[in-house]
C-alpha cells in the first residue's frame, strides 16, 4: 500500500501513518521526501504505537530532487 501527503486530512495527518498500529503490516518502509511539513503529531503517535506492537520500520531520507 502506498501512502503520500496528497491523501492527508485537514490537519496534514497521513491516513496510513496515523493509524499504522491498527494495520495488518509487519513492517513499514518510510522514505522521507517532505521538505515543508514533515510528520504530524497524529502520524508520530501512529508510528510509535506500531513500534510498541513490535512492528518494524525502515526509514531513509533522500534529497529534494528525487526522481529527477
Amino acid at each position: 500500500m502506498q501512502s503520500d501527503r496528497y491523501n492527508s486530512d485537514a490537519v496534514g495527518s497521513d491516513p496510513v501513518l496515523s493509524s499504522l498500529e491498527k494495520s495488518d503490516f509487519d513492517e513499514y518502509w518510510l522514505f522521507g521526501l517532505e521538505v515543508n511539513n514533515g510528520l504530524s503529531e497524529k502520524d508520530i503517535a501512529g508510528v510509535n504505537a506500531f513500534l510498541q506492537r513490535d512492528g518494524g520500520i525502515l526509514t531513509t531520507r533522500h534529497r529534494q530532487d528525487m526522481g529527477c
